[in-house]
């Protein structure tokens, strides 16, 4: 990404950009824009692309990395900034700046490292900082999800070296689901008052500095754009989702969420295999025409 350039003049592009803006959708990608194979027909891209304009657009809010998150933005194309890493951060797509980012503290990462390192547990520990991922495991433990390729590390967890905790904005655990709830209060209790632990994907934790949401990220963005946020919906199927929708005003759970992110929205669409975002799409235009 490019080195970051005066807010003001962040700003002034941005809001130029989205000057006739009225009507903001905001999804989630894994569970919910994309299918159960973590893909995203060329098809289903041209019938969202039918309902958007220069007044109404799209952006994405996903646990994924920048890099991987611009794969799936770059196909509409996406010109709203795109909320990454679960909150950690958001990145014009345009300009590639990063407008809005908080980091874990190292002493932060390194206990979660000992912790899983002490009570040996089987999973995939991913560290993002900045544009890199980087996944450790044991040699005998697998890789338990390719929907985001990152460079493979076998290690006990013991030995990751110190300038990989430098400046990570999250952290990502992928074990079997029977341990998930297990070690999120594990790590809550160790770290609770210093970490925000979320459910992500089907057996996945993100791990984010206090404070740190979707949610959080998303009103820092409407802020920053001059958005309305009772002109905007926000979709998605997991915690880390529902954490935008106390933040607008139409929020949407796809029917394969979990019963939490569904009892938090405003109401429920189709499923990710039937193209709820889409149907979605088109429910909250015609709720917005008949205001």
């Amino acid at each position: 990404m490019q080195e970051q350039i005066s807010s003001d003049e962040i700003i002034k592009g941005i809001r130029n950009r989205l000057k006739d803006l009225k009507k903001l959708i905001v999804t989630d990608l894994d569970g919910t824009l994309l299918d159960n194979n973590s893909q995203l027909p060329q098809e289903y891209v041209e019938q969202i692309k039918e309902l958007l304009s220069p007044e109404v657009k799209m952006t994405i809010a996903s646990g994924r990395g920048y890099p991987s998150v611009k794969t799936f933005a770059d196909r509409f194309p996406i010109d709203v900034p795109v909320i990454c890493e679960a909150g950690a951060v958001v990145v014009d797509p345009i300009t590639e700046h990063i407008i809005y980012q908080q980091f874990l503290e190292e002493d932060v990462v390194k206990a979660i490292a000992e912790h899983l390192a002490r009570k040996k547990y089987r999973c995939n520990f991913y560290l993002y900082q900045g544009n890199n991922m980087i996944c450790y495991k044991k040699p005998d433990v697998p890789l338990f999800t390719d929907k985001e390729p990152a460079p493979v590390v076998n290690t006990d967890f013991s030995d990751i070296p110190k300038e990989a905790m430098v400046d990570v904005r999250k952290v990502s655990i992928i074990l079997e689901e029977e341990y998930l709830n297990q070690l999120k209060e594990e790590l809550r209790a160790l770290l609770g008052d210093r970490i925000n632990v979320m459910r992500a994907d089907d057996g996945c934790l993100d791990i984010m500095a206090i404070g740190v949401t979707k949610g959080s990220a998303l009103k820092h963005m409407l802020d920053i754009c001059g958005i309305d946020p009772s002109h905007v919906m926000a979709i998605g199927d997991n915690e880390s989702d529902a954490t935008m929708f106390d933040v607008v005003k139409f929020s949407v759970a796809v029917a394969n969420a979990d019963d939490f992110t569904k009892s938090k929205a405003s109401f429920v669409t189709a499923s990710n295999e039937d193209k709820g975002v889409l149907l979605a799409i088109k429910r909250f235009l015609e709720a917005e025409q008949n205001d």
